[in-house]
């Protein structure tokens, strides 16, 4: 097994399905894996578009700002294609970090990945999936964007006899995937309360 397949078993192993039946890997799970993985990156970039001077430091360059475009393109089987997402804004001291600009649109795409923009943006929404961190306001995302809720509950949301009422909606409460993978079969689980205005 080559060190891409093995890094494409070891995401996929992360993967969640959500109450929609879409696939997300939460994103602090990736981060998780691809900082335990460093070296195996630095292998999986040995595909000739990067030079060998360069591939720790694009390796270190993923973990601090392109850890989601990488896994999306690990999972398409083109990871030396980050090199074209790093020198986008070489303009800009050092180029900017990838994750910094998603869900990349798809003019974008078509424009520079011609033949991989159609995976690439189906992929990219496996990795990037928001995070409900505490105090977190208001948010609404893309229809595209897979929400990380594994179960629903149609009671009465965070434990009430009845469900408040909110200035959007009924608060209803879900489940995510805890913080760290290793809690996932605890019995720690985080919940929150959200609103939900489908429109």
């Amino acid at each position: 097994m080559s060190h891409l397949e093995q890094l494409q078993e070891a995401v996929r192993a992360l993967v969640k399905t959500n109450i929609d039946g879409q696939d997300f890997v939460p994103y602090s799970w990736l981060v998780d894996l691809f900082t335990r993985e460093e070296e195996n990156i630095v292998l999986v970039l040995d595909g000739g578009a990067i030079e060998d001077y360069e591939r720790r430091f694009m390796a270190k360059r993923v973990l601090k700002g392109g850890v989601v475009t990488f896994a999306t393109l690990v999972m398409m089987g083109q990871p030396d294609l980050i090199r074209r997402f790093f020198d986008r804004d070489a303009g800009v001291a050092g180029g900017t970090d990838p994750d910094r600009d998603l869900p990349f649109k798809r003019s974008w795409l078509d424009e520079n990945l011609t033949d991989y923009a159609q995976p690439f943006w189906e992929t990219q929404y496996m990795f990037h999936v928001p995070t409900f961190p505490q105090g977190m306001p208001h948010r609404i995302h893309d229809a595209e964007i897979r929400l990380p809720f594994v179960k629903l509950d149609h009671g009465p949301a965070l434990g009430k006899k009845r469900a408040p009422k909110g200035n959007f909606g009924v608060v209803t409460s879900v489940k995510i995937p805890p913080v760290k993978r290793n809690d996932a079969d605890t019995k720690v689980s985080t919940r929150i309360g959200i609103c939900l205005d489908v429109e």
